[in-house]
């Protein structure tokens, strides 16, 4: 990320989980609009419930307006 670019990252590291769930997401603070921006992994022999289901929980996450990286 550029130095001059206002940006934080999302805490994920309590839901990955080895080849199940890799991710990493940083929200982006530009000038009037507010961009989230997310990778994920999962490893074709990684457990695809628990991937589904943490994603699932992100998203959520992500999406509640009362919370801080959505708003």
């Amino acid at each position: 990320m550029h130095e001059s670019t206002d940006f934080s990252t999302i805490p994920t590291h309590r839901i990955c989980e080895g080849k199940d769930l890799e991710i990493c997401a940083v929200k982006l603070n530009l000038l009037k609009i507010k961009i989230v921006l997310i990778t994920i992994h999962r490893s074709p022999t990684g457990n695809y419930a628990y991937f589904m289901r943490k994603l699932e929980s992100l998203l959520n996450l992500l999406y509640t307006k009362k919370n801080s990286y959505a708003g």
